[in-house]
């Protein structure tokens, strides 16, 4: 911008010291305050500029509300030839453009991100505030997670379209709320190319030959169907949220903590069998391997420790493409074999009509689909045996006695005759004992009958829960096909990946739920249990319940056809700590364990759920 420059002062107060953006007739730089002797923002514009008027009201305006989400606007004013607006500095944060510059983030700190955002947007909004140029270089993640969002009003005012109607600035606040989304699902924008101008690394998203936006699950794996529904809905039927606050009631609930969890990679154009995408397996374009001239970069999954290192240190340059394409639990799996393609263009429907691979589209009934519940694959052992009788932990045994055949074998004539020999002599001794104790009635007529006190019953067992330790008869366990959280209808929902670790038979590891600040799950709470897949339909007796360490359980317990509250309960516990019992008479091929209520997590302000382990019975 003409006039300003390193060492500029404005306002006889702020020295700008490093430049962020510049554009015509705009800049934004780093200054220092010397009067309070800290860093700031800044935004500098001609004061003779026909929204120079507009943007300083806005300025003002917006330092009003108080909401820890929005920049802090601490300061706007004019010198003969620029006005400025001055905010808090930020420094360490990075925007959401800077976070999916080299890999589309984890769906759930996309939710976290762009929940708060819209919340954020929906406290200004009822002041009368509204943002009009959102795009992912306003949307800031702090060092410690937090989100910040900048140049509320401002940015309208500076665009000139500060006199737009309220209610179409609402609407445009929260389809932006769902581009931001998009972009942080899929690492593209969505919208138009100059709302993206000077952001490095981020291009704009390709349209289908029917001239619709890929939905977010065309483009990458792993997108749960709200989000994935809520981007087509509104993307291409424009059916968008009227509000930023609903645009948060739907992503809600999200985790209170950053997630460093890797987000899946982009779907590869390679044929892969119905197995291979079951099991999630994906690869990735490293981006030594992409042609000349390609417009769309390969998106995989970034490592934990870098995703963490982010919110510290920035995305690096060249950061190697991670895949999990030999383990789906295994977020740090090296890419090997042959390169993926670009993303496959499906063939064009008509609006509106049913995508048959998609339970979520408009006009079909959700519904739970079995294999939804995978949290991790079986190994090729236990797979063979779910497929034959074949048990893995048989022996051959050796023969009882001499003269028998031993194993499976089909008895002979002589194994036959000396096994009803045997038989015949033990009927013998019984009836010499029992000839004897005859003879000795009547000798000991004066000796007092037994008691039979230690037979007496010490009462009714409860079909609730009940400590381990109570006498039971065993049963026969019953192997876990496959566990994940649902709410409350059966859905399967993100929460955690670690789900598999409540049914390894280890209690020493545990499944662990993401933070809410409310209790229980945020303040929703129809939504969370883990639901237990038999397989098939068992006559199931008991199922133990083991809490994680120092985070007391309280839930109730269902057994039925389908995940969920639907089937029978069948027991309850309430801030238990030790393994729990719960005696059952119910049939079903799932077992669904309903968190009711959540636990301060040790060492925390926020609420939390752990289960080190759950085994059934039949």
């Amino acid at each position: 911008m003409q006039g300003i420059t390193k060492g500029t002062v404005l306002g006889n107060r702020y020295e700008l010291t490093s430049e962020i953006s510049d554009a015509p007739g705009l800049a934004r730089w780093l200054a220092r305050d010397e009067k309070l002797g800290r860093e700031v923002a800044i935004t500098v514009f001609g004061s003779k500029s026909s929204h120079a008027a507009a943007a300083l009201d806005s300025a003002r305006r917006a330092a009003g509300v108080e909401d820890d989400r929005l920049v802090r606007v601490l300061d706007a004013g004019s010198d003969d030839d620029h006005s400025f607006v001055v905010e808090e500095a930020h420094t360490g944060a990075h925007s959401l453009a800077d976070l999916v510059r080299f890999e589309a983030m984890h769906p759930e700190e996309a939710r976290r991100i762009v929940g708060e955002t819209a919340s954020a947007l929906e406290a200004a909004r009822q002041r009368g505030l509204h943002h009009l140029t959102l795009s992912p270089r306003h949307v800031l993640r702090l060092a410690d997670g937090s989100i910040a969002v900048t140049q509320v009003a401002v940015g309208g005012a500076l665009a000139g379209r500060d006199d737009i109607s309220s209610a179409e600035a609402t609407k445009r606040d929260a389809a932006a709320c769902v581009k931001l989304l998009y972009t942080a699902l899929t690492g593209e924008w969505p919208g138009k190319a100059e709302e993206i101008t000077g952001l490095k690394g981020l291009t704009v998203a390709e349209r289908r030959a029917d001239g619709q936006i890929a939905t977010p699950s065309e483009v990458v794996d792993g997108v749960p169907s709200d989000l994935d529904t809520m981007c087509r809905q509104s993307l291409n039927y424009d059916e968008t949220p009227r509000t930023p606050g609903e645009v948060a009631r739907q992503l809600a609930p999200w985790s209170a903590q950053m997630i460093t969890a890797p987000g899946k990679g982009r779907r590869s154009d390679d044929a892969a069998s119905d197995e291979d995408e079951k099991d999630h397996n994906f690869t990735v374009r490293r981006a030594a391997d992409r042609t000349e001239g390609e417009g769309r970069r390969g998106v995989g999954a970034v490592g934990a420790a870098a995703l963490a290192a982010a919110g510290t240190t920035g995305a690096a340059k060249g950061a190697r493409r991670l895949s999990n394409a030999d383990d789906d639990t295994d977020p740090g799996a090296r890419a090997e074999g042959p390169r993926a393609a670009l993303p496959r263009k499906p063939a064009p429907r008509a609006a509106n009509e049913q995508d048959p691979a998609d339970a979520t589209m408009i006009g079909r009934p959700v519904q739970f689909d079995a294999d939804e519940t995978t949290q991790f694959s079986l190994d090729d052992e236990d797979a063979a045996y779910h497929r034959t009788t074949y048990d893995p932990s048989f022996e051959e045994l050796e023969p009882p006695v001499p003269g028998f055949h031993g194993g499976t074998d089909d008895p002979d004539a002589g194994s036959s005759k000396l096994a009803l020999g045997i038989v015949a002599l033990f009927v013998i001794g019984a009836l010499v004992l029992a000839v004897l104790g005859i003879r000795g009635i009547g000798g000991n007529a004066d000796t007092p009958a037994a008691s039979n006190s230690g037979s007496a019953s010490s009462g009714a067992a409860s079909s609730g829960a009940s400590p381990s330790g109570s006498a039971s008869r065993a049963g026969t366990p019953v192997k876990v096909q496959s566990a994940s959280v649902v709410n409350q209808r059966g859905m399967r929902v993100n929460d955690s990946s670690s789900m598999a670790q409540a049914v390894d038979g280890d209690t020493s590891t545990a499944w662990k739920s993401l933070l809410y600040r409310n209790r229980p799950w945020g303040g929703y709470p129809g939504y969370g249990g883990l639901a237990l897949n038999l397989g098939t339909s068992t006559d199931v007796k008991s199922i133990k319940i083991t809490p994680g360490e120092g985070q007391p359980l309280t839930a109730d317990v269902y057994v039925g056809d389908a995940p969920g509250t639907a089937g029978k309960k069948v027991g309850s516990v309430s801030n238990a700590t030790s393994q729990q019992t719960i005696s059952s008479t119910a049939k079903g091929s799932y077992v669904t364990i309903f968190i009711t209520t959540q636990s301060l997590a040790p060492g925390t302000s926020y609420y939390q759920s752990a289960v080190s382990e759950v085994s059934v019975e039949k």
